[in-house]
């Protein structure tokens, strides 16, 4: 019997070693539920006197009491909070009761989502707050350790870097939202990257004319990307860090890029042109990081102020596109190393009007020029220079790399029509003085990148007539006739088999037709569709391809 008790109580000490799957001993939402009955726990707060909230529930209860669920408090609820809405600290009303506004957009909107608490007692220490923040931020887990509670506390206790903007005026009510990310710790000398999805829940399709980034000195770039259809579900909410695993990367999965350096940077589109933003939009987030500090934790934040308008307002949308090399490979002798490589689309059905243009390079880019490709492959005309500063409109004499490259923009009166079956020629310079052997493409500093981006609008049809409709035309559907009074034809040549999805939307995001969704084989289609069942007006057709999309505007006339 004595070597049976001895047995259990080595079985027991090994289990309270290594906790089971799935409880959450020692985790950072144990850490939060332990904070909570301590200071909301007492005598007539929250102790079971309450059904809508009482934190001397179980684990297990009181997790599944609070995580997605909705708040009692009836001003709180029209505004989409959740108590705990993972991923998002701004819209979850526990964070947001408890933070008596900690340097960001959580303050109380006042008078009809009452009080601060703890009721009657003096705001917790800025590191309890920030544990709460924290848990939801990386997205309000059960059993994860994400958290690094001993950066939170250390940063609190000894001070750091303060690398964040304050909080910020939003966009007036009815015209615009503002999204914010943070607080972000990092440790002295090192640098992170995240990702995050955010669901902006506009309530309806939306064109964005506007975007301001507030981002701090620290950063290395903000990246806000669309998921592919349906690629959201593969990811979990709140932050990922690209050290989690190679299935945190969605790199592979995301599309339409909008990037923005430090400081202040707005993105004031042309006149009549917009980005459109499909009410199902799912946005993922990424912020690169670095602290160069030795000795110093640094905070910092990311606010985006974007001005939104109905949707059919605008006369073209904007569309963006990157163009990377991941070939590259630069090795360690001394020498400027120059690669070339094309930027073009032969399945383009009508031509580009560019807006801007930009590069990207890391810490061993020294140059990078841009040419219009001529029709037989040779270089055309120099329309970027990486050299110049196209801000203050003077030769800087060096490139200027990450965070700090130059953009190119266009009037708006004089976009650069460029036939993108030519499209352009990107060249950098590289010289490797101090990294591997050879340096090639990666994700972090000490890694390289060589990416072209631009941002346009689709300008003339690069075919004649409809009947030419099928030479080089692979990615995008033609509509014909467009304005239409009952009737019109989509078509569309595939020269390999492919996925097509293509629907008619209203203006509050409602599929009204959905035209086609599945395999199709090569060749050339032709599609009629009746909108004699359409009330007048402006409508969006989407249409994707094998991933590539396109939208259009489609008008029914009387």
């Amino acid at each position: 019997m004595k070597s049976l008790s001895v047995l259990t109580g080595l079985i027991l000490a090994v289990l309270l070693q290594f906790p089971l799957a799935g409880s959450s001993q020692n985790s950072t939402f144990q850490k939060v539920h332990n904070l909570l009955q301590a200071t909301c726990g007492g005598s007539g707060c929250h102790n079971g006197s309450t059904a809508t909230f009482n934190v001397t529930l179980s684990d297990t209860a009181f997790y599944n009491s609070i995580v997605n669920a909705n708040p009692v408090n009836p001003s709180a609820l029209s505004s989409a909070n959740k108590l705990v809405k993972p991923g998002d600290p701004v819209r979850s009303f526990l964070l947001r009761k408890m933070a008596h506004g900690i340097s960001d957009p959580l303050d109380l909107k006042q008078p009809n989502e009452g009080l601060d608490m703890p009721y009657g007692a003096a705001k917790l220490p800025d590191n309890e707050i920030e544990l709460v923040r924290q848990w939801i931020l990386f997205g309000a887990q059960f059993a994860d350790t994400l958290v690094d509670t001993s950066l939170i506390n250390a940063y609190y206790r000894d001070g750091g870097i303060d690398d964040t903007y304050g909080q910020r005026n939003p966009p007036a009510v009815g015209t615009g939202v503002q999204i914010y990310l943070g607080r972000i710790f990092v440790r002295p000398a090192s640098e992170t990257e995240y990702f995050i999805k955010y669901k902006p829940d506009f309530g309806s399709s939306t064109e964005v004319t506007k975007i301001e980034s507030y981002m701090p000195q620290s950063s290395h770039h903000f990246v806000i990307y669309s998921y592919s259809s349906g690629a959201d579900v593969n990811f979990r909410e709140g932050l990922r860090g690209l050290n989690e695993g190679s299935s945190d990367d969605s790199h592979a999965f995301v599309r339409n890029p909008i990037a923005t350096g430090p400081g202040l940077k707005t993105y004031q589109l042309p006149q009549g042109t917009a980005y459109f933003w499909p009410e199902n939009i799912v946005f993922d987030l990424n912020l690169h990081i670095k602290n160069t500090n030795q000795d110093s934790i640094l905070a910092t934040d990311l606010y985006l102020n974007v001005d939104t308008q109905a949707a059919g307002i605008a006369e073209h949308y904007m569309y963006t596109r990157t163009v990377p090399d991941l070939t590259i490979s630069i090795p360690q002798d001394g020498q400027v190393h120059t690669i070339t490589a094309i930027a073009s689309d032969t399945n383009e059905v009508r031509n580009w009007k560019i807006w801007n243009i930009y590069t990207h390079t890391h810490k061993y880019g020294v140059g990078y020029e841009v040419f219009l490709r001529n029709s037989d492959g040779t270089k055309g005309d120099m329309v970027y220079d990486g050299n110049y500063s196209y801000e203050g409109n003077y030769p800087v004499g060096f490139y200027r790399w990450g965070p700090e490259v130059t953009f190119k923009y266009y009037p708006d009166d004089s976009l650069l029509d460029v036939d993108p079956r030519n499209g352009f020629i990107h060249e950098a310079r590289f010289l490797n003085t101090a990294g591997p052997n050879p340096v090639e493409w990666g994700l972090t500093s000490d890694d390289e990148m060589m990416v072209l981006g631009i941002q346009y609008i689709l300008g003339d049809s690069l075919v004649s007539s409809v009947n030419d409709i099928n030479e080089g035309v692979n990615a995008f559907v033609k509509v014909y006739p467009n304005p239409n009074n009952g009737e019109f034809t989509i078509y569309y040549d595939l020269k390999q088999a492919g996925q097509l999805e293509a629907a008619l939307y209203n203006l509050v995001g409602e599929q009204v037709i959905n035209l086609t969704n599945g395999q199709q084989p090569v060749g050339s289609h032709a599609q009629r569709i009746s909108t004699n069942m359409l009330a007048p007006g402006i409508y969006i057709l989407r249409s994707t391809l094998n991933g590539a999309e396109n939208i259009q505007k489609i008008v029914v006339s009387e």
